[in-house]
C-alpha cells in the first residue's frame, strides 16, 4: 500500500514538473520572440535605413557635383557628400559594435531550440498513449522514455 502511495506521489510530481516546465519554456519562447522582434526593428530603423539613406544621398550629391555647376557650389556639394559618407561610416561602426542584427538571430535561434524542447515534452506526455503519467508506469520506464526522446 505504501508503494502504491509512493507511485501515486511520483506520478503527481512528474505531472506537476512537466506542467511547470512547459509553462516556463513557453514564457522563455515568448521572451525570445519579442527580443528577436525588438532587435530586428532596432537594426532596421536605427542602422540599416539611416546608413542606406546616407549612402544614397552621398551618391546623388556626387553625381550632382560632377555636373556643370560653379566652383563654390561644387565645393559645398563635395563637403556635404563627405559628411554623408562620414556619417554612414560612423553608423556602420556603431552597427558593428552594437550587433543588433546578431542579437536578433541569437534570440531567434533560442526560440527555435525552445520550440524543439516543447515538442519533446509534448511527445513525452503522449508517450505510450498517455500511460507514462499513470501509476502503472515505473520510474525506470519514465527515465527510459526521456532518454529515448533525446536519441
Amino acid at each position: 500500500d505504501e508503494e502504491q502511495d509512493d507511485s501515486s506521489q511520483t506520478s503527481k510530481n512528474f505531472d506537476t514538473t512537466l506542467k511547470k516546465l512547459l509553462r516556463r519554456i513557453e514564457v522563455m519562447r515568448y521572451m525570445n520572440r519579442f527580443a528577436t522582434s525588438h532587435y530586428r526593428a532596432r537594426h532596421f530603423w536605427l542602422c540599416f535605413i539611416p546608413i542606406s539613406a546616407f549612402i544614397c544621398l552621398a551618391g546623388i550629391l556626387s553625381f550632382v557635383s560632377a555636373s556643370d555647376v560653379n566652383a563654390t557650389t561644387r565645393m559645398s556639394l563635395s563637403a556635404v557628400t563627405g559628411v554623408f559618407c562620414l556619417l554612414a561610416f560612423i553608423l556602420n561602426f556603431f552597427q558593428t559594435r552594437l550587433g543588433w542584427g546578431s542579437l536578433a538571430e541569437i534570440h531567434r535561434s533560442s526560440e527555435l531550440e525552445l520550440s524543439q524542447v516543447v515538442f519533446r515534452l509534448e511527445t513525452l506526455k503522449k508517450y505510450e498513449h498517455g500511460r507514462l503519467c499513470s501509476k502503472s508506469v515505473s520510474s525506470k520506464a519514465r527515465a527510459s522514455a526521456v532518454r529515448d526522446l533525446y536519441r
